[in-house]
């Protein structure tokens, strides 16, 4: 789980528990806060935000194999449904502020049992809670 995304130098989840002092240069950390994940491209790519990047499946399915985990849940992103699931079920976003400034109709929140493993973040579907 982070805010954001998926830095592409990450080799262990240690890298992500400990960025703040492991990798301190602002680009680890910014893609780790601020990135969005985007359908419509391969690797990465400038972020409209300022910050962070766009990242695509490639991106996904490497920093995720090395971490040998199935699935990435991220908040940060307005969802019309208050979720959305990116890459072929291989990222979710839950967002949990609906209405203005974003005009998004629900907000959403996870109830899980972290020690889940999971293939594909439609299964955790009936675990999301929209208001």
């Amino acid at each position: 789980m982070v805010h954001g995304g998926l830095p592409q130098r990450v080799d262990s989840i240690e890298d992500l528990a400990y960025a703040h002092s492991l990798y301190p240069t602002r680009d680890f950390l910014e893609d780790m806060l601020w990135s969005d994940p985007d359908e419509t491209i391969e690797e990465t790519d400038m972020s409209p935000r300022g910050a962070g990047k766009l990242f695509g499946r490639k991106v996904t399915e490497k920093v995720l194999g090395k971490l040998g985990v199935g699935v990435l849940i991220r908040g940060h992103e307005p969802c019309q449904e208050g979720f959305k699931i990116n890459h072929n079920g291989k990222v979710l976003t839950v967002f949990s502020r609906k209405g203005p400034p974003y005009f998004n109709a629900y907000g959403a929140y996870l109830d899980m049992d972290l020690s889940d493993k999971l293939a594909d973040a439609s299964q955790l579907i009936s675990r999301i809670h929209q208001f």
